[in-house]
């Protein structure tokens, strides 16, 4: 696979655009409102794994006091779109992504905070690259786990990003 096509300097600026608290408020703002007035932040991202936070109380419950699902499913559907973001920006060649699949597991009531995180960067770099060079589309599936305050494993969720790449003949 050539993952020659990432332009280095596109991966460095988003990378830390979205690591940046201030710019990544703004990212969401004008990108994703609801995760802006959610409170989604980012904890980690590196080339491999990406933690997304989200706030527990009035922004996130449900009438039980517990985290509603789909707060968590924005915060997990954040921490598996983070890594797409960057690489799909970071090619010459244009790649689109769309969500194909999303299922979740719920195991335990998030009451608090929630931290959700995905270790599938490099296998959405792959993918990507992949789709970069052949203009086939490539499904990529990716695991995220979301955890309480106390580390418990609240809920698992599975994405499957579809990419899509234009090679310029």
């Amino acid at each position: 696979m050539d993952e020659t096509v990432y332009v280095q300097k596109k991966l460095q600026r988003m990378t830390n655009l979205l690591k940046n608290p201030v710019s990544f408020r703004a990212f969401t703002l004008g990108k994703m409102p609801l995760g802006f007035l959610a409170g989604l932040h980012v904890l980690e991202l590196d080339e491999q794994t990406c933690k997304v936070g989200i706030p527990g109380g009035w922004r996130t419950q449900n009438p039980f006091k517990s985290m509603y699902w789909a707060a968590q499913g924005m915060a997990a559907e954040m921490a598996a779109g983070l890594h797409p973001a960057i690489y799909t920006s970071a090619t010459d060649t244009k790649v689109n992504m769309i969500l194909a699949k999303c299922e979740g597991r719920f195991t335990r009531q998030c009451v608090g905070k929630g931290t959700f995180v995905c270790t599938s960067g490099d296998a959405i770099r792959r993918a990507v690259a992949e789709t970069a060079v052949s203009g086939q589309r490539v499904p990529c599936p990716v695991v995220v786990q979301g955890h309480d305050p106390d580390g418990q494993v609240v809920s698992e969720w599975e994405f499957t990003w579809s990419f899509k790449g234009k090679p310029s003949v």
